[in-house]
């Protein structure tokens, strides 16, 4: 069912839709046989059957009422939306998209946007188990097919149950794509039958029919479609032309297959988001953004970005396609890790980034130190000459060695809680694998406050405010340069490749 009629689930599993006239009351959701959702309406005198796509034409020009139905049996079809709580004029220009404070709700799991989704190597978080993952304040969690196709067939899909169960990721919502957005892709050998992915064991070819059977058995709550991602600075117009073209009709491939045909998604749970690409190219973008939003999908990636673009050209290209998009379905974006990416990602209106960011900080051995909310430099940070706080720590830097202090003082992580700089310094120096687990537990519990201080923000309307400050307390974070992340690293990761 769109997203754009609902408004709000409870907790008690009552649904409300707005119905266009005050006369009409509501008595139940179904859909027929043409898989076409109604809504079955009634007044005093009469009932009639509203087709949600007519009912937005309905409410434009009629008094619109608030109606509450039971979350019945009957009813379970409808298992999953994304509802707008608030939405404001665009940051830094009133006439760009706005800045929204959202709530996105799977199968009765529910995160408030803007947020991030987990990022995953192998579905596991790096260096944290289970029981510490669950003392983060996350709900959802991306799993990428490329870590998993390096043996064949993949052991993953020899497990009935799904990957929820396989993974040990029930309480998550699952994310579901086919490749890394961590990794540093230096060239695409994509084709029309199949997109080539790395691994340990070499390239592997990924069909649409492969993709399709794995989503099968692992049963995600959102699976973004495959699609021709380019990876060259300046590929031409008539390669990118192709790569829309091939990224569409795989997305048609996905949602047309019997196997995970409208019906089958719904009965799963599954929810397919179709990726938006073009490069630099802004008609090819508003040609992949329209066509996209002609088909049956629930929310949107933003990707298709060539290497080597700054966070501004990002930006604009992203608003491009932006542009073209409906209000009312959730957009996810890769590539806008930092704090200034995060701020120009929201104000552009995107509601969903990736965990790579404090990931990549934390396997070079930096403790993230920024904060929406500050403290009066209680965050224990020396200011520098230029008057700005520092927005991470080297954990390598000898200057650490005798600093009893916690990374931050006001973070609840169990390194600040337990331990000091100087110890993790101790830790990553002598290549100590709980120094990992105190980084990476570090950086994505400030990741995930700093998320929060940002929705608080946006709900007390003071966004703008706080954003202004915060640069000129932190300055500009620019993301570190892959080589100084891999001569800094612990060790190499997965992602190095």
């Amino acid at each position: 069912m769109s997203a754009h009629y609902v408004n709000e689930w409870c907790a008690d599993h009552w649904k409300f839709f707005t119905v266009p006239d005050k006369q009409w009351h509501v008595l139940k959701v179904y859909r027929k046989v043409n898989r076409s959702n109604y809504v079955n309406c009634a007044t005093h005198k009469q009932k009639s059957d509203f087709p949600l796509h007519n009912l937005s034409l309905m409410i434009e020009c009629k008094p619109a009422l608030t109606c509450y139905i039971p979350m019945m049996t009957a009813d379970l079809e409808i298992l999953g939306y994304f509802s707008i709580i608030k939405s404001s004029l665009g940051l830094f220009d009133p006439t760009e998209s706005s800045i929204r404070l959202g709530k996105l709700t799977f199968r009765e799991k529910t995160i408030r946007t803007p947020n991030c989704i987990l990022y995953t190597i192998k579905g596991s978080v790096p260096h944290l188990t289970p029981d510490n993952l669950r003392l983060l304040p996350f709900g959802a969690v991306q799993v990428t097919l490329e870590h998993f196709v390096d043996v064949q067939p993949p052991p993953s899909t020899q497990f009935p149950d799904g990957i929820h169960k396989f993974l040990n990721l029930e309480d998550f919502l699952v994310f579901y794509d086919i490749r890394d957005p961590g990794k540093i892709q230096i060239s695409s050998f994509n084709t029309e039958h199949y997109v080539a992915v790395r691994t340990h064991q070499g390239v592997r070819k990924v069909t649409p029919k492969n993709y399709i059977d794995y989503t099968n058995i692992y049963k995600p709550d959102i699976v973004t479609s495959m699609a021709d991602i380019l990876y060259s600075k300046k590929p031409g117009q008539n390669r990118v032309s192709k790569s829309v073209t091939r990224t569409l009709q795989w997305l048609d491939e996905l949602l047309n297959n019997k196997k995970l045909t409208a019906d089958r998604r719904i009965q799963e749970g599954i929810h397919v988001f179709g990726v938006l690409v073009g490069d630099q190219y802004h008609e090819e973008r508003k040609r992949c953004a329209k066509e996209t939003v002609k088909r049956d999908v629930s929310g949107f990636v933003l990707q298709g970005l060539a290497l080597g673009t700054t966070l501004e050209e990002r930006i604009d290209l992203f608003k491009i396609s932006l542009d073209c998009l409906p209000e009312d379905k959730p957009r996810f974006a890769y590539g806008l890790g930092t704090p200034d990416g995060i701020f120009a990602g929201i104000a552009a209106g995107i509601d969903l980034f990736d965990t790579s960011y404090p990931t990549k900080m934390a396997e070079s051995g930096h403790a993230l130190t920024f904060s929406l909310k500050i403290f009066n430099n209680q965050n224990g940070i020396e200011a520098s000459k230029s008057s700005t706080i520092s927005h991470s720590i080297n954990l390598f830097d000898s200057q650490f060695k005798k600093d009893f202090r916690p990374f931050v003082p006001t973070c609840t992580c169990i390194a600040c809680l337990n331990h000091s700089r100087a110890y993790v310094h101790h830790l990553v120096k002598a290549r100590e694998m709980l120094g990992s687990i105190l980084l990476i537990s570090h950086n994505l519990l400030q990741y995930a406050q700093f998320f929060q201080d940002i929705r608080e923000s946006i709900k007390n309307g003071t966004f703008e405010k706080d954003v202004k400050r915060f640069k000129d307390v932190f300055g500009v974070i620019e993301e570190l340069d892959p080589d100084t992340l891999a001569s800094s690293s612990p060790s190499k990761e997965e992602n190095s490749l």
